[in-house]
């Protein structure tokens, strides 16, 4: 449970390092990048070809917004 905790506030950013609002931003593209990644996985194995292509699109332009 630790090494969780430790891995969101990496991925999320340090307090004294980021803002509230900038924590904030990060945290929830983060949470939406997983979601993107859950309904992209769904739609493959559902065989639906266009909401995959969407998906697929919207998890390529929040790879170019994510602060990795």
């Amino acid at each position: 449970m630790k090494s969780l905790r430790h891995t969101w506030q990496n991925a999320v950013g340090n307090s004294k390092e980021f803002s509230n609002e900038q924590r904030i931003v990060n945290a929830i593209l983060l949470i939406t990048f997983f979601v993107v990644i859950a309904y992209l996985l769904a739609g493959i194995f559902a065989m639906d070809t266009h909401f995959s292509g969407v998906m697929l699109s919207i998890l390529s332009g929040l790879l170019l917004v994510l602060p990795l």
